[in-house]
């Protein structure tokens, strides 16, 4: 008896080892159908997009009238455009993401908001906010120059506009006059896209790089006139307050703690210029400047000066328990 039971178990292991032998290929067989399928798919991806392109130059080539892709993007006719591309994977060139972010230009340019979301999806600025031709601008900079607070404010949302490690903020990168987008729009006396940058943390006291004829050494207030609009959107206490606090948490996600603490700062000294009678003036809460001050702290601690961080700590505790009666920073406490 003793031997049969024996004998039942050593069969029993032979058929699991044999059951998940036969797994182990089934998962090897189906990978392989899985990696097939992915590279049929990405041939095909290759093949459209030769094709979109093609047709898109032989269209160019012809200059027959006939409407190109660059024409559907400026009148924004999300119809035929998306009838048009292919899926946006990267092409083994360049010249699909290439005419992307051509198209993207031109409907930002034009303020056609659908279709730059349609290319956005299509994968324009997957990559790096990228610039094109001569004149080196941006997506961000025709979007400015244009008007459209709406195109403007949808591309700060790509992933390309995010802030990255390295000095230079995407959305201060300049055209080959030296302008930022929020130049552009000072220039354009766009103040509504004006305030959008700021609002997203453009550099407001950047110069004008001095070789340019016509805008060397100015800022973007600087460039708009006297259009009271605009000048508004630049030099308001409160829309520099909202500047400066999103510029210090851009500079933070860039590791750039330095400029930070200074754009941190500087907020809350712009704050007691804000009386809050002004619905214009956005006055922040107490609860918003506890937390500049903690940001303060937090940035003071990364640069190694522990007493300033305990100052700035400390100013976040009161701040917050006179907004909140009584209330406990949690987050001061523990810097």
């Amino acid at each position: 008896r003793h031997d049969a039971v024996l004998e039942a178990e050593r069969a029993r292991d032979r058929y699991k080892a044999q059951l998940e032998e036969a797994r182990a290929e089934a998962r090897a067989a189906y990978d392989e159908v899985v990696a097939a399928r992915g590279a049929a798919r990405d041939r095909e991806d290759d093949y459209v997009k030769e094709i979109v392109v093609l047709r898109h130059e032989l269209a160019l080539a012809k200059g027959d009238g006939e409407p190109s892709l660059v024409d559907f993007a400026k009148r924004g006719d999300e119809c035929r455009l998306r009838g048009a591309l292919s899926p946006g994977t990267t092409d083994a060139d360049g010249r699909y993401d290439a005419l992307l972010g051509d198209l993207l230009r031109h409907a930002a340019s034009s303020g056609e908001k659908g279709a730059c979301s349609l290319l956005l999806r299509r994968g324009a600025l997957r990559g790096e906010l990228a610039a094109s031709g001569e004149d080196g601008r941006t997506a961000l900079h025709t979007a400015a120059g244009g008007g459209s607070a709406e195109v403007v404010e949808l591309l700060l949302t790509a992933d390309a506009c995010a802030p990255a490690g390295g000095d230079q903020d995407p959305l201060d990168v300049a055209d080959a006059r030296g302008l930022t987008a929020l130049m552009v729009a000072a220039v354009s006396k766009a103040p509504d896209c004006c305030r959008a940058l700021m609002r997203a943390g453009a550099d407001a006291e950047i110069y004008c790089d001095a070789s340019s004829s016509e805008f060397g050494g100015k800022r973007a207030a600087d460039l708009c006139g006297d259009d009271a609009p605009t000048l508004d959107a630049l030099r308001s206490s409160g829309e520099r307050f909202w500047n400066a606090s999103a510029a210090g948490n851009r500079a933070w996600r860039r590791k750039d703690f330095e400029g930070a603490l200074a754009h941190f700062s500087h907020a809350l000294e712009l704050s007691s210029q804000l009386s809050g009678e002004n619905p214009e003036d956005s006055a922040p809460s107490g609860v918003d400047l506890a937390r500049l001050e903690l940001n303060c702290a937090k940035a003071a601690l990364r640069l190694g000066r522990a007493s300033d961080a305990l100052g700035r700590a400390d100013s976040a505790l009161s701040k917050h328990r006179a907004a909140t009666r009584g209330g406990v920073y949690a987050n001061a406490l523990a810097v």
